[in-house]
C-alpha cells in the first residue's frame, strides 16, 4: 500500500510568510555539531532508502535550499529541513547553510506539521500525534486546529480519533502500510489490540478494499463472546463439574435462559430432575 497525501492548511507561505521569504539573503554556514532536531518534529518514520537517495543526491548537486533554524541558546534547532539535516549528516558534511529565524515554540510545532505535510507526505497518524501535541502542550482546541490547518472540525476529530488505536497499528500507518481509510475501520476494536492487530494484518495482507475491511471487522466484531456470554460459559464449566455431565446455557434478547443438560440415559435425566425439584429458591421480593 502507498501512502495518501493528507494535505493540511493554507501552507507554510500563508502560516508564517516572512519565514520563506524568496528574498531572504541572510544565509549562514552552520557547524552541523551545534544543530539539533526539533523537538517538535512531527516525522516519526524517516524511509531509510528515500534518505539514502536524497543523501546521494545533495552530495552530488549540493543542498539547493538551506534549513531554516532557531537559535537555542548557544545553539540552534531546526524549524524546517529535518530530511535535508539527516542526509547532510549522512555525508558526514560538518556545516549545513542555514537561515536563522527566531519563533516560539509554538510557530514552531505549527511550522513543522504544515512543512512536513507540504513537502514530505507526513502520514495521518503522525498529524494526528502533532495536533494531541498542539492540544497538550499548548492548549489549542479543535476549533483552533480547525481555524490553523483550514479543516472542518469533524475532520480534525476524525483525524485525531486514530489515536485511539493500539500503537503497533498506529506504527503500520506511519509505516506506510495501512491506509486511514482502512484504519478507520479497526477504530471500534482498539479496546481489543490484540484482534485490532490481526485485523489490520489481515487487511494488508488479503488487500482489503475499505468496504470489504469494514465488514470483516462487522464480522469478527459478531464472534467475539460479549461479557455476559462469557459470564454464562464460566456457570456451565461449573454446572459441568458439579453434575458430571455437558452442561450449555444460552441467553437470547428476549431476557430468556435455556439450559441444556446432556445425560447418557433417560433415568439420569429422572434422577436430575427429581434432583432440580428438591431445590429451594428464595423467596422473591415484591
Amino acid at each position: 500500500m502507498h501512502k495518501q497525501n493528507p494535505r493540511l492548511g493554507k501552507g507554510l507561505d500563508a502560516l508564517i510568510p516572512a519565514l520563506v521569504s524568496r528574498n531572504e539573503s541572510s544565509v549562514d554556514l552552520l557547524p552541523i555539531d551545534r544543530i539539533r532536531p526539533n523537538p517538535f518534529q512531527p516525522r516519526k518514520y524517516m524511509d531509510p532508502t528515500a534518505l539514502a537517495e536524497l543523501a546521494h543526491s545533495i552530495k552530488i548537486h549540493g543542498l539547493t535550499q538551506p534549513i531554516v533554524v532557531r537559535p537555542v541558546g548557544n545553539d540552534y534547532e531546526i524549524v524546517v529541513g529535518e530530511r535535508r539535516f539527516q542526509a547532510c549528516k549522512l555525508n558526514e558534511f560538518t556545516t549545513i547553510p542555514a537561515i536563522v529565524k527566531s519563533v516560539s515554540d509554538k510557530e514552531s510545532c505549527e511550522i513543522a506539521i504544515v512543512e512536513n505535510i507540504d513537502r514530505e507526505n507526513l502520514s495521518v497518524i503522525e498529524i494526528a500525534q502533532s495536533f494531541q501535541n498542539l492540544v497538550d502542550t499548548f492548549g489549542y482546541t479543535q476549533e483552533k486546529l480547525s481555524h490553523i490547518f483550514a479543516r472542518s472540525r469533524s475532520s480534525i476529530a476524525n483525524i485525531m480519533r486514530l489515536l485511539k488505536l493500539p500503537e503497533s497499528v498506529q506504527q503500520l500507518m506511519i509505516e506506510g502500510a495501512l491506509l486511514e481509510g482502512h484504519a478507520r475501520t479497526l477504530v471500534d476494536h482498539s479496546h481489543d489490540p490484540d484482534t485490532c492487530l490481526a485485523l489490520a494484518r489481515d487487511i494488508i495482507d488479503k488487500k482489503l478494499t475499505v468496504r470489504q475491511a469494514e465488514a470483516w471487522g462487522k464480522a469478527s466484531k459478531k464472534k467475539r463472546p460479549s461479557k455476559t456470554v462469557a459470564i454464562f460459559d464460566q456457570y456451565a464449566t461449573k454446572l459441568s463439574k458439579t453434575l458430571n455431565t455437558p452442561v450449555d446455557i444460552r441467553h437470547n434478547r428476549n431476557n430468556q435462559l435455556t439450559v441444556t443438560v446432556s445425560y447418557p440415559q433417560f433415568k439420569a435425566y429422572i434422577a436430575f430432575l427429581d434432583q432440580l425439584c428438591t431445590i429451594e429458591m428464595p423467596p422473591s421480593e415484591s
